[in-house]
């Protein structure tokens, strides 16, 4: 945990080189935007104890390890 807190941007579609994105155990909120699911070179999205609503497409969700 970072404590973070807020919206994650839309803008994060425009990271095209990210490859890890962890931010598990914050107080993230909203709806995730779409465009991260289409980022190239993401291997790593770890997102869960957030607020976050709605689903995340099945074909993206792999099981911890």
């Amino acid at each position: 945990s970072n404590n973070l807190s807020g919206y994650l941007p839309t803008e994060i579609d425009q990271l095209r080189n990210l490859t890890n994105l962890k931010m598990e155990k914050n107080s993230i909120c909203g709806v995730l935007p779409t465009g991260i699911w289409h980022l190239p070179t993401l291997d790593v999205l770890r997102i869960d104890d957030n607020n976050f609503v709605g689903q995340v497409p099945k074909e993206k969700i792999t099981p911890k390890k």
